[in-house]
Formats: structure tokens, C-alpha cells, sequence
């Protein structure tokens, strides 16, 4: 993803990511940001990414994780 960002701004936002058993994105939150101009893109990397759920027992099981996006200019 290719997203325009003021020169010079960088850091690290953490997505909280919630995913069913199915491994669809249930919901996307900022978790951590060092800067609110940096969420609307993490939250927009976050939600095309793909994922993989856990499996447990043969059975995939929803979950949360956190998803880091590095802003580096």
C-alpha cells in the first residue's frame, strides 16, 4: 500500500486485529500510534492483510493479535 504521509514522519503503530474462526477481520482498532496521522493507513494496512487463525484440536479458533506497520520515510 502506497499512502502519501507528511516529509519526514515515521514510527511504529500497533493494529489490534480481531479475527473469527474463519480468519476474516472481525474489527481493527489503534492499539498504540505515535501519531494519529499514521492510523488511517495502519488501520487500512491492517484490514487487507491476510491472516491465518489459529488451530487447535482440527477446529480454527478466532482470536485478537497485534499487527505492526513501520513508517519509515
Amino acid at each position: 500500500m502506497t499512502a502519501s504521509l507528511p516529509h519526514g514522519l515515521s514510527g511504529t503503530v500497533l493494529v489490534l486485529v480481531r479475527l473469527d474462526e474463519h480468519s476474516h477481520v472481525v474489527s481493527a482498532s489503534i492499539y498504540r500510534s505515535p501519531s494519529a496521522l499514521l492510523n488511517a493507513p495502519a488501520l487500512q494496512s491492517a484490514r487487507l492483510s491476510k491472516y491465518q487463525t489459529l488451530v487447535r484440536n482440527c477446529q480454527p479458533i478466532g482470536g485478537s493479535y497485534l499487527f505492526e506497520v513501520i513508517f519509515d520515510p
